[in-house]
């Protein structure tokens, strides 16, 4: 036998393995209260409005001032340790 015609099989049976177990046990024990959408949702933590202006402070936000701070630490300790021939962490940079 080729190993196309072993891998064909193996997920075969594995298709049918699956299948079967869908068909025995169905959608019992399934959880309804956990909904991974509702992570995307941004719920403000500290809600400042302007007129029609929101300005609120979420996940979003934090996630954003997260990724500033880290960019802006590499930056300045890549930049203090720069010499004329470059060295690994300018390199690396």
């Amino acid at each position: 036998m080729t190993r196309r015609t072993v891998g064909t099989i193996g997920a075969g049976v594995l298709l049918a393995i699956t299948v079967g177990l869908f068909a025995i046990f169905g959608s019992e024990g399934q959880n309804q209260s956990y909904q991974p959408q509702n992570e995307f949702k941004l719920d403000p933590w500290v809600s400042i409005k302007i007129g029609s202006l929101d300005l609120s402070i979420n996940k979003a936000v934090l996630y954003l001032v997260l990724a500033t701070a880290l960019t802006v630490w590499a930056t300045v300790y890549v930049a203090k340790r720069m010499q004329h021939q470059p060295n690994r962490v300018q390199t690396a940079a």
